[in-house]
């Protein structure tokens, strides 16, 4: 039987000395290599500040927390995205409305959002999952930011499946917006 990897580990660079160097300092995570990653990244995307953590499923949960969404709580989320961005909804005790995509794009438009926002008018907040390299119409008056603010619900972006698309040059890393 012929075993076909999943993905394949390139290593033909400095690669194994950087890995080998972290080890070393006993640090995995919270310093040296992290840090510098972090500011190297918020300089790359033009953001404030950057916070790495280990999966998209830990960004999506902090993101929510740092919402306040909670229990009772209903959070939109496209059908069309990773059991992770319903999952971290149910994790905080909340409940997840999952909306239908655009054919053609999987994404959410301004206009399913706002279908939605009216079946749901009590919902807290919204994630919005950009797919297959592509970046959702998140700007201008036309876009799911205008139609979320105007109503006073709260916006979640994920990139993990289209970093680094563009919506009208603005790149899309994942954010929180209030």
């Amino acid at each position: 039987m012929r075993k076909i990897p999943y993905a394949k580990v390139i290593c033909d660079g400095n690669e194994l000395a950087y890995v080998r160097k972290v080890l070393e300092s006993g640090w995995l995570t919270t310093a040296g290599f992290a840090h510098e990653f972090e500011k190297r990244f918020a300089s790359a995307v033009d953001a404030p500040h950057a916070c790495a953590v280990n999966s998209c499923t830990a960004a999506l949960h902090l993101a929510l927390e740092a919402l306040g969404i909670g229990p009772g709580d209903e959070v939109l989320v496209p059908t069309m995205t990773f059991t992770a961005s319903a999952e971290v909804i149910r994790y905080l005790g909340a409940t997840p409305v999952l909306l239908d995509v655009e054919a053609g794009t999987c994404l959410l438009s301004r206009d399913i959002v706002a279908s939605g926002l009216d079946r749901h008018p009590a919902a807290k907040a919204v994630i919005v999952v950009h797919f297959a390299g592509q970046a959702a119409r998140m700007l201008g008056a036309n876009g799911i930011l205008a139609e979320c603010r105007r109503r006073g619900v709260r916006v979640v972006e994920d990139a993990a499946h289209a970093f680094p698309a563009r919506d009208q040059g603005r790149m899309e890393i994942g954010r929180a917006h209030v």
